[in-house]
């Protein structure tokens, strides 16, 4: 073995310090036990929240998180979104995971390898190691640098609500970047000291001699140029100077680390988001979980902070307050007040004040002082606010560690209606009709099967042999009671009868899934709605649904199942596309097919994000002869805008703000100069139109169901 080779430069930052560097790690350990111990009273917390499953598959849940660890940890796929926003935290984030490799190597550096080398067990460094790693720490460096300044620049100067005036965030961030400076002057000072095996990197890299190390660390030897060129610092005074920074240095970090565990802040989530990735839903997005034991409670949804799920109070010590939930909100955008990023942090607020009360008395309620005492819905997050959400999970889509903003404003809802029955009148009254008249359409006096007339639709109850009928045709409240929905149902009939399907409706027998009811809050009635559905189909042992309802189609397929009612249940679109590539449906019969020019394609949210349905549309719409050309509105698959009906919003006026969803959507569309506006869903193509009539583009342009557009192509004589 031989030593270390003496013109290549070291750090040995740790022997400038001598026997000291044992005070330092001693600190060091009690500031780590005290984060754990803030983590362990922030898991108290969470312990509090009603028990969910979120244990189960271990290995799947391993792999999901190994995925996302790479493709939104590293990748930043829903950072990048947002260019400057994603940029930022890229720099950030990939500086910052540079700095802590490098700060790792380094210590394991200075406690094994250098020793070692010095006793001649070890040759270290190998080759340009530390040429190399140098480099590469001092780019982490300066990535941080960057991504600190344009993160500070962004809270004081860009006109966003939520990157205004939190005191935190500006803390954290400016610290941070002091570090980064600190970071560098140590650099800096170590170039200019004269201490053996360490210094006069930046002395001997002005001597033409001299091998350039300093240059391998473009940091420290900015920042160098600047300490002896205008402030003259000669190499003793360096030499002192990097001691002291060394301590002071330390101490930062270690102050900085102690801050964020003590006050949860913004730093923190760096250490809890991954935990929530972990935890993260992997069923499908559009399924809310039910109120287990109804009939035995005497509570329901978040009366109080042991109602929420341990998951959605973990949610709060989570979320980053970046604000992309809200930044993505239609609701938010068209000037309501509802904010999901401040209904999580309203919840945690409340978690932190109540919750650690709660701990404190011993986990009894009747301790815990009044003036906490609160209701979520009401006190903690606005009423106002509950009632402006669509469901749409674009909160969620956005959300970069995976909060269930739904699932938590839903509960609350739940808590509204059937504890305190407060709800819109015009919500009120929509259940009031599913109630007693199996529909929420209020004043309809229609029969379920009017939409069949000149038709030859068969009913269930009907059929000589149940077991030869190939799908059930779930026509759904809208498209069997609403006057523009009828003609979807019609639409979609027609094709079945043309591609030879042999198909049937329930007719009367079928009556509302319960969708509106439970996401209005009114659980009860669900369940009422869903139990009565699944017998009846199962009395026709049903095996295949399909729909043209996507709030239907997610309801029937992800949220039967915790009934017992298993069945596969396709979209009209994925059911008709199947048809196409099986030459069932051939859509090319007439010579006189309409010309449709340009189309644009709305994604339904219940269908698209709700349930990755993307391509089966597109797909089905491509195959349609008179299409010019498919335009994309500018949010569209993921990121589509919703049109403005989920949530119950079918039934409920739009809350107070400046402008309808609806009328936002229509604009998306009519910016992209399309002919017809196609849509996959009843609720969709209602809003559509009338948002063209609001905009005035009734002449220009149509609306028109994908299965609309099918039967203007076939030779229905056929």
């Amino acid at each position: 073995m031989s030593s270390i080779p003496a013109d290549i430069p070291q750090k040995e930052f740790l022997f400038l310090i001598g026997d000291g560097k044992w005070i330092l790690f001693a600190l060091a350990g009690l500031a780590t036990g005290y984060i754990f111990y803030r983590l362990y009273q922030r898991a108290t917390l969470w312990k509090l929240g009603a028990p969910i499953d979120r244990m189960g598959n271990p290995l799947i849940r391993i792999i999901a998180f190994g995925r996302l660890l790479l493709t939104q940890g590293y990748g930043h796929e829903k950072f990048m979104r947002d260019r400057y926003a994603g940029i930022m935290h890229l720099m950030i984030f990939w500086g910052a995971s540079l700095l802590f490799l490098g700060t790792a190597i380094g210590t394991i550096e200075e406690e094994f390898l250098f020793p070692l080398a010095k006793k001649d067990l070890l040759v270290w460094p190998i080759g340009n190691w530390y040429l190399y790693s140098s480099f590469v720490w001092d780019l982490g460096g300066i990535m941080a640098f960057v991504g600190l300044s344009m993160a500070i620049f962004r809270r004081t100067f860009i006109n966003k609500p939520h990157s205004k005036g939190i005191l935190d965030d500006k803390i954290i961030l400016s610290v941070s970047l002091f570090l980064i400076i600190q970071g560098f002057s140590l650099e800096a000072l170590r170039m200019l000291s004269d201490v053996p095996h360490i210094g006069s990197e930046y002395i001997n890299s002005l001597d033409p001699s001299t091998p350039n190390w300093a240059i391998w660390s473009p940091g420290g030897y900015a920042f160098a140029a600047i300490f002896y060129n205008i402030f003259n610092i000669n190499s003793a005074a360096a030499a002192t100077a990097y001691q002291l920074l060394w301590w002071s240095h330390s101490f930062t970090v270690m102050a900085t680390l102690i801050y964020a565990a003590f006050t949860i802040s913004k730093f923190t989530h760096t250490w809890i988001s991954p935990v929530n990735w972990f935890f993260r839903n992997l069923e499908v997005k559009g399924k809310l979980q039910g109120i287990p034991n109804l009939e035995e409670r005497e509570t329901f949804g978040a009366a109080t902070l042991t109602d929420f799920t341990w998951k959605q109070l973990l949610d709060g010590d989570a979320c980053t307050k970046c604000a992309r939930c809200t930044d993505n909100c239609p609701a938010n955008i068209t000037g309501k007040s509802l904010s999901p990023m401040m209904v999580i942090q309203n919840v945690k607020g409340y978690m932190e004040e109540y919750g650690t009360a709660l701990n404190t008395a011993g986990g009894q309620p009747d301790l815990v002082p009044e003036e906490l005492v609160k209701s979520p819905a009401g006190d903690v997050v606005d009423e106002t606010d509950l009632w402006s959400c669509v469901t749409c999970g674009a909160c969620m889509e956005a959300c970069p560690v995976f909060i269930e903003h739904v699932p938590t404003i839903v509960d609350m809802r739940r808590s509204l209606v059937m504890n305190e029955g407060k709800l819109p009148d015009t919500a009120e009254a929509a259940l009031r009709s599913l109630e007693t008249r199996g529909h929420p359409w209020t004043g309809m006096s229609r029969s379920r099967i009017e939409w069949t007339e000149d038709l030859e639709v068969p009913l269930m109850s009907e059929v000589e042999n149940p077991e030869d009928i190939e799908v059930l045709y779930w026509v759904g409240c809208a498209a069997s009671l609403e006057d523009r929905s009828m003609r979807i149902a019609k639409a979609t009939g027609k094709v079945l009868i043309n591609a030879g399907i042999k198909f049937a409706i329930l007719g009367e027998e079928e009556s509302c899934t319960g969708d509106p009811a439970r996401r209005m809050g009114m659980e009860y009635l669900y369940q009422v709605q869903a139990e009565q559905n699944i017998e009846t189909l199962t009395r026709y042992n049903v095996k295949t649904i399909i729909t043209t309802c996507p709030h239907c189609f997610n309801t029937l397929k992800n949220e039967y199942p915790q009934f017992g009612g298993n069945y596969e249940v396709l979209h009209h679109t994925e059911y008709l596309n199947r048809l196409v590539k099986d030459k069932r449906l051939v859509l090319n019969q007439k010579e006189d097919v309409p010309k449709f020019g340009t189309v644009t394609y709305h994604d339904p949210c219940y269908l698209g994000r709700h349930n990755d349905i993307y391509d089966s549309p597109r797909d089905l719409a491509a195959s349609i002869p008179g299409i010019d050309n498919i335009a994309e509105m500018s949010l569209n698959k993921n990121r589509a805008f919703c049109c403005g009906a989920g949530g119950g919003h079918m039934w409920m006026e739009d809350g107070p703000g400046d402008e309808k969803i609806n009328h936002r959507r229509t604009q998306h569309a009519i910016d992209t100069d399309a002919d017809v506006i196609a849509t996959a869903c009843p609720f969709c193509a209602q809003m559509f139109e009338d948002g063209v009539k609001v905009q005035g583009q009734e002449n220009n342009m149509k609306v028109l169901d994908l299965s609309e557009m099918i039967v203007q192509s076939i030779d229905l004589e056929k």
